[in-house]
């Protein structure tokens, strides 16, 4: 087995499950982090929670259970360890590995595709057009699709079922290896078309060019989970799973969690405009107030009493709320544009809500 297996004998022994335990304890965390983002965001613009917001929290109690998997999978099922080192040391952990590899793939399968529901779901909102509205349908329906059917195959490749973890009799079970592999194929061509879907609107949209980039830009962020899907693609590619799986797991695991997990992050990027234009106005405001004291204008009073915070000088940025408006006119982007005062004969006010 262990030359089968190309394991140089004094490797046998190593063990990397460490590896595994270590990133999930750094990646849960985050992920929580950009989930509770999210909704402070909706919060700070008083935005009511939408269905994409409860899809969101499903997709992370189910990057909560990965991540439960991966840790029981090298505390019970020898994941870190090499194959032959387990028939000797601990054989009965390759038969609990079989059932956390088959929970894995089920749970992975399953929850891939939640985030692109959120952020399809988030398009819908945002867009609101009868066409609009029809291809992104079509599109929850093609990933509803993907996901029951690989979920179908995962469940028939074996019978009988129980043929995936009791070892399986020749003929019993198909190609696990193809199916895995080319289960995540799918992935990438849906975030292709999720990556294109709003540029059209946004580019049809009559504002600055700045503006039109940077809200491509808002949106782009939401699709990062094309990269990680190719390189995860290209890793299972590379590493055969049912061959020393328990070592080549630690990879194939992590790099599991980092596609589902960029799915939930970049599902709540195009969220975080708000906190971002507000943390950027503050400093902004905070800067200018700082340097009118310094200048002893004698104003600070009446500028503390105003409700909306006043520029006047020529040079200085001020910010404003604008709302873009999509399709239907309930329906609008509401971003902040910076603006320059450039030159005045005689004091003017611009003003930024605070």
């Amino acid at each position: 087995m262990m030359d089968s297996l190309n394991i140089p004998p004094e490797e046998v022994s190593v063990y990397i499950g460490d590896r595994l335990l270590i990133f999930t304890a750094l990646f849960v965390p985050l992920q929580i982090l950009c989930v509770a983002l999210r909704f402070i965001s909706r919060y700070k613009v008083h935005t009511p929670w939408g269905l994409d917001d409860a899809v969101i929290l499903f997709a992370l109690a189910e990057q909560m259970g990965m991540a439960g998997i991966s840790i029981g999978a090298v505390k019970f099922a020898g994941v870190g360890h090499h194959i032959p080192w387990l028939m000797v040391k601990d054989p009965a952990s390759l038969r609990i590995w079989a059932k956390y590899l088959l929970a894995l793939s089920f749970l992975y399968l399953g929850s891939v595709n939640l985030p692109k529901f959120s952020i399809l779901l988030l398009y819908h909102r945002l867009f609101p057009t009868k066409k609009m509205g029809a291809i992104i349908k079509s599109m929850m329906v093609v990933l509803g699709v993907i996901t029951i059917s690989t979920i179908v195959g995962a469940s028939l490749v074996c019978r009988p079922f129980s043929a995936n973890w009791d070892g399986p009799i020749p003929g019993n079970c198909g190609n696990k290896k193809v199916l895995y592999i080319w289960a995540s194929f799918p992935n990438i061509v849906t975030d292709i078309i999720l990556l294109l879907l709003p540029m059209p609107v946004l580019w049809s949209l009559n504002v600055s060019p700045r503006l039109k980039v940077g809200l491509t830009i808002t949106f782009a962020v939401g699709s990062i989970g094309l990269v990680t899907s190719v390189m995860r693609f290209q890793i299972f590619f590379r590493n055969n799973a049912f061959l020393d799986g328990t070592w080549v797991a630690v990879e194939l695991i992590i790099w599991t969690q980092v596609e589902t997990g960029v799915y939930l992050i970049s599902a709540c990027l195009p969220t975080y405009r708000p906190l971002i234009e507000h943390a950027g106005s503050s400093r902004i405001l905070s800067r200018l107030s700082r340097s009118r004291s310094r200048r002893g204008t004698g104003a600070s009073e009446a500028r503390d009493s105003l409700p909306l915070h006043s520029v006047t000088a020529v040079g200085q940025p001020y910010y404003r709320k604008d709302e873009i408006y999509v399709g239907n006119p309930r329906h609008k982007f509401e971003v902040t544009i910076s603006h320059e005062i450039i030159q005045h004969t005689e004091p003017q006010k611009s003003y930024s809500r605070l």
